[in-house]
């Protein structure tokens, strides 16, 4: 690190040991979850581009709808739906920050109905709207 000058270079390390801390905060979070809650998590994790529905996740984990959704709010503390609207916005921060695609095409991938949907969700969890975040992680990296 004190030899890094590049202010590209040290961007980039910044986002892996936060990528990093963020990994492991999560691998302890989820030792302390049931089973079936760390298997919805998963299949969360590995869909999270695809229409995702409570039935459909609770289909995965072998339980009831009423049952996982009563458990991932109990074990988690937070709602199902907004556990996946928020990974979704992680996944669009990303995707805002490293690839050229539009906030339309971004809305898509993460399910969002339309990119209005997308911005107001995005702007609710952020305080900003996605092309601000853009445009303030390309002023911090240079680019």
């Amino acid at each position: 690190l004190e030899e890094m000058w590049d202010p590209k270079a040290l961007a980039a390390l910044e986002e892996h040991m936060v990528n990093r801390f963020t990994e492991q905060v999560a691998d302890l979070q989820q030792q302390r979850l049931s089973g079936i809650v760390r298997s919805a998590v998963h299949y969360i994790e590995e869909h999270l581009s695809d229409k995702l529905s409570v039935k459909d996740i609770a289909r995965q984990v072998y339980v009831h709808p009423d049952y996982l959704s009563a458990r991932f709010k109990k074990e988690t503390g937070e709602n199902l739906g907004h556990y996946i609207r928020r990974l979704r916005v992680e996944e669009a921060e990303r995707l805002l920050r490293f690839s050229t695609n539009s906030l339309a095409q971004i809305a898509e991938y993460c399910q969002f109905s339309s990119q209005s949907a997308f911005t107001k969700v995005f702007r609710q969890l952020k305080g900003m709207t996605p092309r601000q975040y853009r445009e303030a992680a390309a002023r911090s990296t240079g680019r």
